[in-house]
């Protein structure tokens, strides 16, 4: 069984590792004392602290004062993938509340989709300035963010988006996002265009189209406000890493997108169980893999009222928090190589990961692929029985 992990996942696009949203991040890491959502509100005087009952549980959420409006969901997975909360903004209610095996190979092979951006959202975001907290609907003004070079317009429309270009001088890419504001400026919005579609300029007054990028199912769930640049890239990163085995890239990125924190044992381990499967499933936890001693109790009602529950449940144990769920797909992929290599589909051109000598997608994990394949394979036998036959026929 693997360790548990802290799943924190920001609503909308959040830079971890620069500029005012990895110091928003530092600001809540440091207030944070277990609440389940972390509002980063630029207007709070200070921080402020509720909690509202949902069925059998107490939901925390706090406020921060900070740079960026933000929120982010703080959910404990155990190492058998159950999650809590086990719903919200970032989860499919297909999940039943435990993340899918195959999340990481999903992710690996997603086929980014583009949609138009958005200049404004709404949403529905704490007031904290009275004496009691009071929900409220609030626009949010979203930036542009930057323009990604494009090249190698061909006859039929189709172009080709690069970064570093010709003119940034740059070997290679770190971080797309600020690396193209601070070559190119910081974009703003065209107020004065009277287009459907919403347009953006840059320093030098050259316009584009923002366009915002989004996956298939289940990441057009994961990632609300869709994907940045650093998102994309991170991406490509994973793949080539994970091609290559190239572990120590891995182990890079990892210290970058995760580090070691703590958290409860109620947390990481009874909350997700109970989620999934119920008193009976988290009292077999409890009693069979954590203390023993729990053992006489044969309902879980008995189990919290004991006078060591605190004692035990609430003391703190180590485990990895991941930085949105590019930390969870790389601390995944750190774990899954230390197993496996992976693959690439001869055909497709997907990452596999399975038995030694793979070549080509399975059923389950490309089925176009692998019924193509199949339809290929009938055909090629068609043909070789029909010239047998043909042979056979021209042998009397």
């Amino acid at each position: 069984m693997k360790i548990p992990v802290q799943l924190w996942l920001p609503l909308l696009n959040f830079d971890f590792l620069s500029g005012p949203s990895s110091r928003d991040l530092q600001r809540a890491q440091e207030k944070w004392k277990g609440e389940h959502r972390i509002w980063l509100l630029p207007e709070a005087s200070a921080d402020v602290r509720w909690a509202c009952q949902i069925g059998p549980y107490s939901f925390h959420e706090m406020a921060v004062q900070s740079e960026t409006f933000n929120v982010l969901s703080v959910i404990h997975v155990d190492g058998e993938g159950n999650c809590f909360p086990s719903a919200g903004e970032h989860l499919l209610e297909s999940w039943g509340g435990r993340l899918p095996a195959d999340l990481l190979t999903q992710w690996l092979n997603q086929k980014f989709l583009i949609m138009p951006g958005k200049k404004k959202i709404k949403i529905s975001a704490p007031d904290v300035s009275g004496q009691k907290v009071k929900y409220k609907q609030r626009t949010v003004d979203l930036s542009p963010g930057p323009a990604l070079p494009t090249s190698q317009l061909s006859d039929d429309g189709k172009f080709k988006m690069a970064w570093p270009d010709g003119e940034s001088r740059l070997a290679r890419s770190v971080n797309p996002e600020e690396e193209i504001k601070e070559y190119r400026g910081v974009p703003r919005w065209d107020t004065a265009s009277e287009s459907n579609f919403p347009l953006a300029v840059d320093a030098e007054g050259k316009h584009y189209f923002n366009v915002w990028l989004t996956g298939s199912s289940p990441f057009d769930k994961m990632f609300p406000s869709g994907l940045n640049l650093n998102a994309v890239h991170q991406h490509a990163a994973m793949k080539r890493a994970a091609t290559k085995n190239d572990v120590a890239s891995v182990e890079r990125w990892v210290q970058k997108m995760t580090i070691e924190a703590s958290t409860t044992l109620e947390a990481s381990y009874l909350t997700p169980v109970f989620e999934a499967g119920g008193s009976e499933a988290a009292l077999n936890i409890a009693t069979n893999r954590i203390n023993a001693s729990f053992g006489s109790f044969k309902t879980w009602q008995d189990l919290v009222k004991h006078e060591d529950y605190r004692k035990v449940f609430l003391s703190p144990v180590k485990i990895r928090r991941c930085y949105g769920w590019l930390g969870y797909f790389w601390l995944e992929l750190n774990h899954l190589l230390g197993k496996r290599e992976a693959t690439i589909c001869e055909l497709c051109g997907n990452v596999l990961f399975g038995k030694i000598g793979k070549r080509f997608c399975g059923q389950y994990e490309n089925p176009d692929c692998f019924h193509s394949r199949r339809a290929a394979d009938v055909s090629r036998h068609r043909r070789r029985w029909k010239k047998s036959a043909d042979g056979l026929r021209g042998e009397k």
